[in-house]
């Protein structure tokens, strides 16, 4: 014999709302079982899927998944660039004494370490290692040269050249830490630092070639070094 259950006997099971969506849609789920089981109708078993809550926390967690995890998504994208962001900008700086030295070798690893995030650097990395070992190679002229008037006006010159290849190359890092705060900040702010325009087309400025890649280039003419890549 087998025996009808009245719907209106069965209330919502302690703690079924939608504190807890997992245990009210286990505990929920099994009791609609027991409701056909026992012979209920499809109605009770339709009643306890919307009075005990199930419906809602299938609702909440349907449509609130999707859109927590996107968002946990992006805030842990968001914090990797950002402390890649980070830390090349601070190998920049670095970059940008006077006379640098060791710390060159530092901001190339850098820019390597994060050249998965930054792939449009890959080709501006080159060049500016090739300029490290160009100024590297204008040895700073001893100050005893400098005081010896027979060795004043070329100990001059050299000091010249020296700085003209840094000064150069001081700007263009100014270029590539412009470009890596727009690539990240910007996306939150919807803001961009707007780039350098140097009044002497003959100084060097970074920009993004066709294909994507930053280069760095003086009257048209590319800095050299960036054609040496390996595919």
């Amino acid at each position: 014999m087998s025996v009808k259950v009245n719907p209106s006997h069965l209330g919502p099971p302690m703690g079924a709302g939608v504190k807890n969506p997992a245990v009210t849609i286990c505990t929920a789920t099994a009791a609609a079982l027991a409701v056909s089981a026992a012979g209920g109708t499809t109605g009770a078993a339709l009643l306890w899927f919307t009075a005990g809550g199930l419906l809602n926390d299938w609702l909440i967690i349907l449509v609130g998944w999707p859109l927590t995890a996107g968002l946990s998504w992006r805030l842990f994208l968001h914090k990797v660039m950002d402390d890649a962001r980070r830390d090349l900008v601070s190998a920049i700086r670095a970059e940008q004494d006077l006379f640098p030295s060791h710390q060159s070798s530092n901001l190339l690893m850098v820019m390597e370490e994060y050249e998965i995030l930054f792939p449009e650097t890959r080709r501006v990395r080159a060049q500016l290692g090739q300029r490290i070992n160009e100024i590297d190679r204008v040895s700073p002229p001893l100050v005893a040269a400098i005081f010896d008037e027979s060795r004043r006006d070329a100990a001059i010159e050299q000091l010249e050249q020296r700085l003209l290849c840094h000064l150069e190359y001081v700007a263009v890092l100014e270029d590539l830490s412009r470009h890596i705060q727009n690539a990240t900040p910007a996306e939150v702010t919807g803001r961009t630092i707007p780039p350098r325009t140097p009044k002497d087309k003959s100084f060097p400025l970074m920009s993004k070639r066709a294909d994507g890649l930053l280069d760095i280039s003086a009257n048209g003419v590319s800095w050299p070094g960036g054609d040496d890549l390996t595919p």
